[in-house]
């Protein structure tokens, strides 16, 4: 299982950016950080992994965290059927 939260530059209608991508293996038990600015692997490298996750965890996420993932990474371009998948490949659970 795959836990993350995401920090941005705002609520849904105003975000523009995504600061960084934290990324929980329950697995390995390693904590994953993604950032387009630094060291650190690029956010778009985390948003795969989550993708391709059986599993995937965190507060609040399908309300926020994943529309904000669709939002920005998926970009305005792509046809309306590929959004379907986005997050789609196993099981997504939140807190509140």
């Amino acid at each position: 299982m795959l836990v993350f939260d995401l920090e941005t530059d705002g609520l849904y209608d105003d975000v523009t950016c995504v600061h960084c991508l934290v990324i929980y293996d329950s697995e390995t038990d390693q904590t994953l950080v993604f950032n387009d600015e630094g060291s650190e692997e690029p956010i778009s490298r985390g948003v795969q992994l989550l993708e391709t996750a059986d599993i995937i965890c965190g507060h609040n996420v399908i309300s926020y965290d994943i529309p904000v993932l669709k939002k920005i990474y998926l970009g305005l371009n792509r046809p309306p059927w590929s959004l379907t998948p986005f997050f789609c490949r196993g099981y997504i659970t939140t807190t509140f």
